[in-house]
């Protein structure tokens, strides 16, 4: 069989990412295996026709695409998403329909499932049968045990291939609406006082439900708001994955483009950022991809902390769970608050100004609460996977992180809370003695909301009322294991 490799890295030969294809040719000889630098060589792809057909001739003549990338901001890097894009534009999705696929990535696992999800959606969406995705952690060619799942990642979608199965589709086809939107006058704009708003958008000229939605909510602002166009902001390259970023958060294109200015100025100054797009495929368009990768010259450190964000989107951000789980695990990392994802899905204009007046008036009381939400499973998991990679594998080179992570206290490893460890030394022999896990048991419930219930009376209490939330709490059922009159305290 014949499989084509295309690599999403801008490091060409150079990529961690190429090695475990690389090893996958070596352990399979039987096949045909051509690599094309999609992601290193997107320029010339994109400016050359011929070279974009002799490429989609390569396609033709494969059994079998191999998407190969490393993670950038949680998805494909720029390139790999611009030539994917060119397939679109350019009318060659047929090319690939029929087709095998199977994606292979390396990172450290910060929402590594959203690009494979993405990628899956973009094979299917060509036509493509998906057979899997692999995504191992960037050093695991070097053990046993990784070298042993790549060959059977390797053996699957070589197998399924060769056999013809029929594979079912796992993300349905977009639905599209092509409706006009046609906004009215925002009659009562919000008051911010002094918060400062900045509108970033890639609309283009045919984008007109996506420059209509920008405009209505910057008018349902009272006051000054900043709207810019990514097309004008200078970013003249995506991100070289250099890591000359790492040791003092410069970047080595700053001196070659006004991107870092930009970022700094517009974005790090503004309380409530609204960052709005028209989907191209299944995402954000390749220019987005573009200006959050170049915004990773601050390496893993939150830059839009506490701040406002909302997206505003053109087109089928409902059918698009991967774009959405995206935008709050981009926001979470930031330390950021996410008051609202907003599409024209709406279909009538009536409709979508009523969201985008209820969009601007979240933004401004978040903003006056300065309310950041907790985190969740994203937020909560995707810093511990920093953590632990900042203060271990990834220190020497990335100081920068690890002298931020170390000021402001993000080295939170349960080991170090000696208090915690002394308690669980002490109560776990006695919870293994059936007298005692009896008592805990019976009490537990209420001791867990003990804690907090104190603070339901107070709050009680503060609005006028001195009746506590839970007064069976005041008299909790007599210990049976104790002498009546006494309880113990768990």
């Amino acid at each position: 069989m014949n499989i084509l490799i295309l690599t999403g890295s801008p490091k060409g030969e150079k990529s961690v990412t190429l090695q475990y294809a690389n090893w996958l040719k070596a352990r399979f000889p039987g096949h045909e295996w051509t690599t094309v630098h999609v992601a290193s060589r997107i320029k010339g792809i994109e400016a050359s026709p011929e070279r974009f057909n002799e490429l989609m001739d390569q396609v033709r003549r494969a059994d079998v695409i191999l998407w190969t990338f490393p993670l950038y901001v949680l998805l494909v890097p720029a390139g790999l998403k611009r030539f994917i894009e060119l397939v679109s534009e350019r009318g060659a999705e047929d090319t690939f329909a029929g087709k095998y696929a199977a994606s292979l990535s390396t990172s450290i696992h910060f929402h590594d499932n959203i690009a494979h999800d993405y990628l899956q959606g973009v094979s299917e969406d060509l036509g493509m049968r998906f057979v899997a995705a692999h995504s191992p952690a960037m050093r695991d060619l070097t053990k046993d045990k990784g070298r042993k799942q790549l060959e059977s990642f390797g053996r699957l979608f070589l197998d399924t291939a060769k056999s013809g199965q029929v594979l079912s589709r796992r993300f349905p086809p977009l639905a599209h609406q092509g409706w006009t939107y046609t906004p009215s006058p925002a009659t009562h704009p919000v008051d911010l006082g002094s918060k400062r708003v900045v509108i970033v958008h890639d609309a283009l000229e045919q984008d007109a439900n996506l420059r209509a939605m920008v405009q209505r909510l910057r008018c349902s602002f009272a006051g000054e708001v900043a709207v810019h166009n990514l097309h004008d902001v200078d970013m003249r390259a995506n991100c070289l994955g250099c890591l000359r970023c790492a040791m003092h958060n410069s970047c080595v294109q700053e001196e070659r483009d006004g991107f870092v200015p930009f970022y700094r100025k517009e974005l790090i100054s503004a309380d409530i950022i609204i960052l709005a797009g028209t989907m191209r495929d299944r995402h954000f368009s390749s220019r987005w991809r573009r200006f959050w990768e170049r915004g990773f010259f601050q390496t893993h450190q939150p830059t839009l902390k506490g701040k406002q964000i909302a997206f505003l989107v053109a087109g089928p951000l409902g059918q698009a769970a991967s774009l959405q789980e995206w935008m709050s695990g981009w926001t979470q990392w930031q330390e950021a608050h996410l008051a609202g994802m907003l599409s024209d899905e709406a279909g009538e204009s009536a409709l979508l100004d009523q969201e985008l007046t209820g969009l601007a008036q979240r933004l401004a009381q978040c903003a006056e609460e300065e309310f950041v939400r907790p985190k969740d499973f994203q937020g909560v998991g995707g810093l511990k996977i920093f953590r632990d990679d900042i203060y271990g594998p990834l220190r020497f080179v990335f100081q920068a992180d690890h002298k931020y992570y170390k000021r402001n206290k993000y080295y939170d490893f349960p080991t170090w809370d000696w208090s915690m460890r002394m308690l669980n030394t002490l109560l776990t022999p006695l919870f293994r003695i059936p007298r005692l896990r009896r008592v805990f048991e019976r009490r537990m419930k209420d001791k867990m909301i003990e804690p907090l219930q104190k603070w339901v009376d107070k709050a009680k209490i503060d609005q006028g009322s001195d009746q506590p939330v839970y007064p069976a709490l005041d008299n909790p059922a007599p210990n049976t294991l104790a002498p009546r009159g006494t309880t113990h305290a768990f």
